[in-house]
């Protein structure tokens, strides 16, 4: 499942958290933000999203559509390349992963996406910041994210889940200051490599069908069904 265990599992400027940030600040700005997702009841938004392999230093990059809507409905379209297209939807019942080019289709209990710490938590906001984590604002080397993220406007943060998994050893979040919505997510697993998510062209409260929550499918498709 590419992007599902990608996803393990989404700000140099006036707005950047600076050294001078005290730990209450950090509390206080995570219990903003986790109450800022509990009033949101759908969103849509682009994305980019960055793999980066710390083994061999590559780096590649695709670009798609996320939809979500409360409690935990997504539907997630990686578009580009053409290659990495891919279809998953968190419906009621199951998750369906479809590798387009493959023409193959995955279905899974939903409770196996979402009790993990993947990035899908995040983006749906079923991640709980102030009982997973410890937040930081000040941490060893972040002046190299800060350069990495220059330009942004974001305050950023660098999370520290406490009950690690092999998909996320820590994660960096980018937060709008006015809104408190993340924007830019990152996280590094075990080996060292980073999976990196920017949502653009974001939308709060927007009607959603439902239909974009269910899945079929496709006539010929090879089917993995976990459920079974």
């Amino acid at each position: 499942m590419r992007a599902i265990h990608c996803l393990a599992a989404f700000f140099l400027a006036v707005a950047v958290v600076t050294p001078a940030l005290a730990q209450q600040d950090s509390v206080e700005v995570s219990d903003k933000i986790q109450e800022r997702y509990e009033t949101i009841q759908s969103f849509e938004a682009d994305f980019v999203q960055q793999l980066t392999r710390a083994a061999i230093g590559t780096t590649s990059e695709t670009r798609g559509h996320i939809w979500f809507k409360r409690p935990a409905l997504v539907r997630w379209e990686t578009r580009e390349p053409e290659e990495a297209m891919e279809t998953i939807v968190v419906g009621k019942d199951a998750v369906w992963d479809y590798l387009h080019e493959l023409n193959t289709a995955n279905r899974m209990p939903v409770e196996e996406l979402l009790n993990s710490r993947t990035l899908m938590r995040f983006l749906t906001g079923t991640a709980n910041l102030t009982e997973d984590f410890r937040v930081e604002g000040v941490w060893d080397g972040q002046e190299k994210l800060a350069e990495h993220w220059a330009g942004s406007g974001l305050m950023f943060f660098r999370l520290v889940p406490h009950k690690p998994e092999p998909s996320m050893l820590f994660a960096y979040i980018g937060v709008e200051p006015e809104t408190y919505l993340l924007r830019r997510i990152m996280t590094v697993d075990f080996q060292g490599n980073g999976n990196e998510i920017h949502l653009d062209q974001l939308r709060v409260d927007v009607e959603v069908a439902a239909e974009l929550f269910e899945f079929t499918p496709p006539e010929g498709a090879q089917v993995n069904d976990q459920l079974r």
